[in-house]
């Protein structure tokens, strides 16, 4: 059975003062290394993982979850192990996602780049291997 995992977000303003708290809840073993950044429409794009996949959301500027999208692995030379570590805008409208992958062949984590689409569809993503 899985736990039920809260993943608090908090958007502060320049003055330190609370504009906006939301709890959003996933059915998923646990919510780890959440990452946000700021999307072209006002609202956040926040990456979050559990221990098989990474998950995507994207919330408006008051909190609300207008989408999430789950990622599993990318490489098939791995566990499912995938973590995404952060996420920045792009100058067209688009995201960059880092992160790492568990290699079953080598034991090591490998580098993960992916871009995705404001609406969370994948562009591109590069596996680097050790």
């Amino acid at each position: 059975m899985k736990n039920i995992a809260v993943l608090f977000i908090v958007i502060f303003y320049a003055a330190n003062a609370v504009a906006q708290q939301n709890t959003f809840t996933s059915v998923i073993n646990d919510i780890s290394r959440p990452a946000i950044a700021p999307a072209f429409d006002n609202g956040y794009m926040i990456t979050g993982n559990d221990y098989y996949s990474s998950y995507l959301l994207k919330i408006d500027e008051e909190g609300t979850i207008l989408w999430s999208k789950e990622y599993e692995n990318v490489n098939s030379n791995t566990t499912p192990a995938l973590f995404f570590n952060a996420i920045i805008p792009t100058f067209d409208s688009c995201f960059a996602i880092a992160g790492h992958v568990y290699n079953n062949a080598t034991t090591y984590e490998d580098a993960l780049v992916m871009k995705v689409t404001a609406s969370g569809d994948t562009l591109w993503s590069k596996v680097l291997s050790h």
